[in-house]
């Protein structure tokens, strides 16, 4: 799977991997989980053999009145190992 996120430079996307149980973690948890975070293009791939979840969170920048963002997910078949 993989999840890609372009935006103008307005927007921030953030993308969370499986173990995420909040997208407002802090610390440690956010360094083991948040899997991307930028402000233009931001594209994430699954490499575990099993499946997950994963949060796209977007929001605009501070003083930023408005944006845009295009956001896709695809599947593919199992990595070949």
């Amino acid at each position: 799977m993989t999840v890609t996120a372009r935006s103008n430079p307005g927007v921030r996307v953030q993308v969370w991997g499986p173990k995420t149980r909040s997208i407002s973690e802090r610390g440690a948890a956010a360094k083991r989980d948040l899997a991307a975070s930028k402000t233009t293009r931001v594209r994430v791939t699954n490499t575990s053999k099993r499946g997950g979840y994963y949060y796209a969170d977007v929001r605009l920048g501070r003083r930023v009145g408005n944006g845009t963002y295009d956001l896709s997910a695809t599947t593919t078949g199992p990595a070949k190992r």
